[in-house]
């Protein structure tokens, strides 16, 4: 009985189905040619920066990487500075 009512549904589905796909017609969204300011503005935040240090590494290789290591390793005392006064106070 559960399956000759599964049987119908399914040739319900299929003459559904393939009445749809013998429908010629087809929507299309409009698409914006032009981008407005904010998506200009954060694909500008987005994209891709030089690297400003580079002009150091060319001349000294070890002082290139300690003005490059040290704002990351600054941060990452600040943050845990910060993470042990909420941590403890």
């Amino acid at each position: 009985m559960k399956n000759e009512h599964s049987e119908r549904k399914f040739k319900e589905d299929e003459a559904f189905v393939r009445s749809q796909m013998n429908y010629d017609q087809v929507d299309v969204p409009a698409i914006p040619l032009e981008r407005s300011r904010m998506s200009r503005f954060f694909r500008y935040l987005g994209s891709p920066a030089r690297n400003p240090f580079e002009r150091f590494e060319a001349v000294d290789g070890g002082g290139a990487v300690r003005i490059v290591l040290l704002p990351a390793a600054a941060g990452v005392a600040l943050m845990l500075v910060q993470a042990g006064v909420y941590l403890f106070f």
